[in-house]
């Protein structure tokens, strides 16, 4: 590490450390509890692929919030996006991190939450056949077995890219299965096509599957983006009003570890840590091949993340998934992440987005 840099961590640890929680005994929940939408493979108790894997993985809130008698909670759900829904609206949990149509779902139907920041951005799904598949393109698939997880950010996004080529779910034998049961049933021959998110890329490197289309591809128009789905971090509205200096201190924390996980020096050590999930870091690398770390970890509630989060509640509605209006400008509450960009000095450290998805400005070069 040079020295640059060097003196970019010490202005972020010291711009930490001047900022210290400071509780009166009655703002002390005895818990923070945090709801994620995913497991490790096996069910290990660790994920990868986001900023909230790094915060998890490095026991970062614990290390705040322990010496203070506050317990943190985080429940791991093979039941992806509803599960937290559910949990979300029984206040069995206080924070969630999860996909933006699960949250946009769990908006709709009356959960109390606010989004905080972007948990993570840029993530891709693949549409994957076995190996040994006939099938090479969304055209050979037409009117076969296609897995897809509905009510979850694969179906919003998996929409989108077949609406880009003038197809729909109609002109497909839709199969529903989570993310665990969709491998061994493509595997198995008992489905045709499955779409999966990163972690289906292990498969493919082990030369059992092969992605015939992903939201990797380039668009087949020049106007089109392409599409991807973003993780959002999002409050309990009457957690946030009661523990409002908690709530501060949690976004400070992610914050500060989007700032390190945006580091291209940090890449491989970001890999080792999300691999204890069981996904091997080569699947890691695979997906974020072509991307920036800044790109992809930005917590920013920029102009481009609230488009392309109001495009996402606007399909939402119209595959009537939502049927009550989700409000995206009083959904968002960005004075928690503004407060934690100024304390870290980090104001400027991401490029702003427009709502194209185009950066706003030159992004600062790494310090």
């Amino acid at each position: 590490m040079n020295l640059l840099r060097l003196a970019a961590a010490a202005v972020i640890m010291v711009a930490a450390s001047t900022s210290p929680l400071v509780l009166q005994a009655e703002d002390r929940p005895p818990s923070i509890r945090i709801g994620l939408p995913t497991v490790g493979v096996g069910g290990k108790p660790y994920i990868g692929g986001t900023v909230v894997a790094t915060v998890h993985g490095k026991q970062l809130l614990e290390q705040v919030f322990g010496p203070l008698g506050i317990a943190i909670e985080w429940s791991l759900n093979k039941g992806a996006g509803p599960v937290v829904n559910e949990q979300l609206a029984n206040h069995q949990v206080d924070f969630a991190c999860y996909g933006d149509l699960a949250a946009i779902i769990g908006k709709g139907v009356g959960i109390r939450s606010k989004v905080l920041l972007a948990g993570g951005r840029g993530a891709n799904i693949y549409l994957a056949v076995r190996a040994d598949s006939p099938f090479h393109a969304f055209n050979d698939l037409l009117g076969k077995r296609l897995v897809v997880f509905k009510g979850t950010a694969i179906q919003l996004l998996a929409s989108r890219l077949l609406a880009q080529r003038g197809l729909g779910e109609a002109d497909f034998r839709s199969v529903v299965l989570d993310t665990t049961a969709a491998i061994p049933a493509l595997l198995a021959g008992d489905v045709d096509a499955a779409w999966g998110v990163s972690t289906i890329l292990e498969f493919v490197q082990r030369g059992d599957l092969r992605v015939v289309a992903s939201s990797r591809d380039a668009p087949p128009a020049a106007d089109q983006l392409r599409p991807t789905y973003a993780n959002v971090l999002v409050v309990d509205e009457d957690f946030a009003a009661r523990y409002p200096s908690i709530v501060q201190q949690v976004v400070t924390i992610f914050v500060r570890e989007a700032a390190w996980a945006s580091d291209e020096a940090n890449r491989d050590e970001a890999f080792r840590l999300w691999a204890r999930s069981g996904t091997p870091e080569a699947v890691y690398r695979q997906d974020f091949d072509g991307d920036t770390l800044a790109s992809r970890n930005s917590p920013l509630l920029d102009p481009g993340f609230r488009a392309a989060f109001q495009a996402s509640i606007d399909r939402a509605r119209e595959f009537k998934l939502v049927r009550a209006p989700v409000d995206c400008a009083t959904w968002i509450d960005d004075h928690f992440l503004d407060t934690s960009l100024r304390e870290l000095s980090l104001v400027d450290h991401w490029a702003p987005t427009d709502a194209l998805g185009h950066p706003l400005a030159v992004m600062h070069p790494a310090h």
